[in-house]
């Protein structure tokens, strides 16, 4: 018989001997009453009715006899509560023993089956080096089973170039969108880091910024930035130390393997890309709104999907395809979108709050309601867009391309607009306060008009 099923006839036996004992105390209390009414009904008929001597005294040897029998039931029912509560006491102790018991072999049980979990997903991750593909694979299919595994899965990313196995790895992680999305946020952000370094290691190999910047795919903003930062400084000075013994064999060694080095973290990147793409395609069906925070996401493809409602905060999508999306309500913060391609995509009431979008394309969109402030759009395209109330307060639209655009009360307040291209766009009460829109192309009398008075103030 187990713990539980002792637990269960222990609270029967307990259950049935407190009722018993309940039944029998209010029976004594009745009996009690019954024969203590009957003594004194029987006083009365003593004192009422003149007796002889022989009957009073027979009379008065019932009382005596029914006070004994009283006396005598009281001691019998004492008794018999006493013995019932001794009863209850032990199931009771019985019980408390039962469930100490069992509290004890759970604990034991847990750890044991803690123990036995931890080995099988060592077991596995050792499988994950296997040469055959058919055992990597079912290991990577086990590990999904474990939550604490997906850190390892998104590992794999980083070294598996066999498009079967990174596929199984992402199939895994879309078990559970939400929380393998910042794991993938963490892993990606630690191939950028890597990438930095290996930076650091160019430059110290004589390798002019530009281009040891250049071979690593970032921008030079965002190395420049980590360059002065206390983790750069700090890789600097190690790599210097490190350097400055070597000859022009040796630091020409260092410059190739550097570089492998970049091959293999650029290899990793690519499959986080690809898993980026497949999670945040997966989430968009479900409808689920996500916030992307310091995401890593260089040249992702988001296309043909609905973001309306999303937040991508301090993240990196240059060069990034959007197209035929709907991004209603996005909300782009202090995001890198040069480059990035919003072709015929719907962005009302999107806000684009201090963002890099250099060159960015925004050709024949809904842009109704968007609010791009203190923006970098250089040279970007907003051909043929249209909407209304959209607003550029405090942008950079210098040399950007507002031909054929049709907008009704936008906002240029405080833009830097010069040389930005407006000829054939319609604009009803446009707003250039405080505009820098010089010379600034256009083939519309009257707006040249508000264009020059806004010039001159």
């Amino acid at each position: 018989m187990n713990i539980f099923s002792i637990r269960i006839l222990s609270i029967v036996c307990i259950t049935l001997l407190f009722s018993s004992f309940v039944c029998s105390m209010e029976q004594n209390a009745k009996a009690q009453l019954i024969l203590e009414t009957k003594a004194a009904d029987l006083s009365q008929v003593a004192k009422k009715i003149k007796m002889d001597e022989l009957e009073l005294e027979k009379t008065n040897l019932e009382i005596e006899k029914i006070k004994l029998e009283i006396s005598s039931f009281s001691t019998n029912g004492n008794s018999q509560n006493i013995t019932l509560g001794i009863a209850l006491i032990s199931m009771l102790i019985s019980a408390w023993i039962a469930f100490q018991s069992n509290k004890t072999n759970r604990k034991s049980l847990e750890s044991q089956l803690k123990q036995n979990r931890e080995e099988h997903i060592a077991s596995l991750l050792n499988n994950l080096s296997n040469e055959r593909q058919d055992v990597k694979l079912a290991a990577i299919r086990s590990l999904s089973e474990y939550r604490e595994s997906y850190d390892f899965l998104c590992d794999v990313l980083n070294f598996e170039n066999e498009r079967k196995v990174v596929n199984t790895v992402i199939n895994c992680l879309k078990k559970d969108v939400e929380y393998s999305i910042p794991l993938l946020i963490e892993s990606s952000a630690s191939i950028k880091q890597r990438l930095m370094e290996c930076v650091v290691k160019l430059i110290t190999c004589k390798v002019p910024k530009q281009d040891a910047v250049d071979s690593v795919e970032l921008s030079l903003k965002d190395a420049t930035e980590w360059l002065q930062s206390s983790k750069g400084k700090r890789a600097t000075k190690i790599q210097s130390s490190l350097m400055q013994s070597l000859g022009s064999t040796e630091l020409q060694k260092v410059q190739d393997n550097t570089k492998s080095e970049i091959l293999k973290l650029q290899l990793a990147f690519s499959n986080h890309l690809l898993a980026f793409e497949s999670l945040i395609k997966l989430a968009s069906s479900k409808k689920v709104k996500l916030e992307i925070n310091k995401a890593f996401m260089k040249d992702i493809l988001l296309r043909d999907m609905d973001l309306s409602g999303w937040k991508f905060i301090d993240c990196d999508i240059r060069n990034g395809d959007f197209r035929g999306s709907t991004c209603k309500s996005t909300g782009f913060i202090r995001t890198n979108l040069n480059y990035s391609n919003f072709k015929s995509v719907n962005i009302s009431e999107a806000k684009f709050q201090v963002c890099a979008i250099r060159e960015g394309r925004f050709i024949n969109s809904l842009i109704e309601g968007a609010d791009f402030f203190d923006c970098d759009l250089r040279h970007s395209k907003f051909i043929e867009a249209y909407g209304d109330k959209p607003k550029f307060i405090e942008s950079n639209l210098d040399s950007a391309d507002l031909s054929d655009v049709n907008l009704r009360f936008v906002d240029f307040g405080k833009c830097s607009m010069k040389g930005s291209n407006l000829l054939g766009s319609n604009l009803f009460e446009p707003d250039f306060s405080h505009a820098n829109a010089q010379g600034c192309k256009t083939n519309d009398s009257s707006l040249e008009r508000i264009i020059s008075n806004a010039n001159q103030i």
